[in-house]
């Protein structure tokens, strides 16, 4: 189990590093994918994950997240915890069977993700445009959405592979 976790981990530093390597190449902004995201909505939906382990995984690759990009620190880290406990409570384990169903659930979360962070970020960020709303970053967080869907299979499908790494343990 600690095999998973930490490739887990290891996983979401690699797709970081990649997005913002990426990010340098071809510029993106606003629209740009969150491809970590979509492990969490995967930690969320396994069940073999534990609630503590996927919480515990959700909140520090939602710190990555804080770490890599100039947002608050906890913005993420808070989204993702939420992102995770949400799919947990849902169990939409039947979503992940198919490509079609993986694009599409992983496009609800990330539009919902997006605009959850642009209104923790007019919340408790003080910027010069303080009467912007979320809905005025509408177009980007739908762009960064369908971006992050087209994204997601393939992250799924690494994440099930880092699941089949070692037999099933008991759960953390």
């Amino acid at each position: 189990m600690l095999i998973r976790t930490v490739s887990v981990l290891v996983l979401g530093l690699a797709l970081l590093v990649a997005q913002a390597t990426l990010a340098v190449f071809v510029p993106l902004h606003p629209v740009h994918p969150n491809l970590l995201l979509p492990i969490v909505i995967s930690l969320g939906v396994t069940p073999e994950i534990g609630l503590a382990r996927g919480a515990l995984l959700a909140f520090v690759l939602g710190y990555f997240v804080d770490s890599f990009s100039a947002c608050s620190l906890g913005l993420h880290t808070f989204v993702f915890v939420a992102t995770f406990l949400l799919s947990r409570l849902a169990g939409t384990r039947l979503f992940l069977r198919g490509i079609s169903f993986q694009i599409g659930l992983a496009w609800v979360v990330a539009a919902l993700a997006g605009f959850g962070v642009s209104l923790l970020r007019g919340i408790f960020e003080v910027s010069e445009q303080t009467h912007r709303s979320p809905l005025d970053d509408a177009g980007g967080v739908l762009g960064s959405a369908l971006l992050t869907a087209a994204l997601a299979p393939f992250v799924f499908r690494l994440v099930r592979r880092i699941d089949n790494l070692s037999p099933s343990a008991a759960r953390f």
